[in-house]
């Protein structure tokens, strides 16, 4: 029976031997991994910094935008007001130009000789359509060309 025990005793010294190894080398893997995460976490925690110093630079942007922006606004306001007007003004003096035109006979017959020239009509048929003496005829003929 004490070869047995022996045997035994022998067995369990071999295998808490065995178990302590493989703690050891459990440990050392434990470690080398923790040493791995720190890492990656550490340049994670960077990059996360990075970002936010971008995120905090640009909404500091985003609030000179907003803030040149509403400026721009104020000013934009009168500007289109004034474009406004302007375009009014416009308007009312090309109505009246038109009507000064049509109340004028001869400035008629420019705009006739001035639309069958750049219809592509020849210079006898402008003449005699609208009255018009040759060198004024050639004179449009060449403004139209230019």
């Amino acid at each position: 029976m004490a070869v047995w025990d022996l045997a035994i005793i022998v067995g369990l010294v071999v295998l808490a031997v065995w178990n302590l190894i493989q703690g050891f080398i459990f440990r050392r893997r434990l470690h080398a991994h923790r040493r791995e995460t720190l890492q990656a976490l550490n340049v994670v925690d960077e990059q996360l910094l990075a970002i936010q110093r971008s995120t905090e630079a640009l909404r500091e942007q985003l609030t000179s935008l907003r803030a040149a922006s509403s400026g721009i606004d104020e000013h934009i306001a009168p500007l289109q007001t004034k474009l406004q007007e302007l375009q009014s003004d416009l308007r009312r003096i090309e109505a009246r130009q038109q009507d000064l035109d049509e109340r004028d006979p001869e400035t008629k017959m420019y705009r006739k000789a001035s639309k069958m020239v750049a219809a592509g009509a020849d210079i006898e048929d402008i003449m005699q359509e609208c009255e018009l003496p040759r060198a004024e005829v050639e004179l449009l003929l060449s403004l139209n060309k230019s």
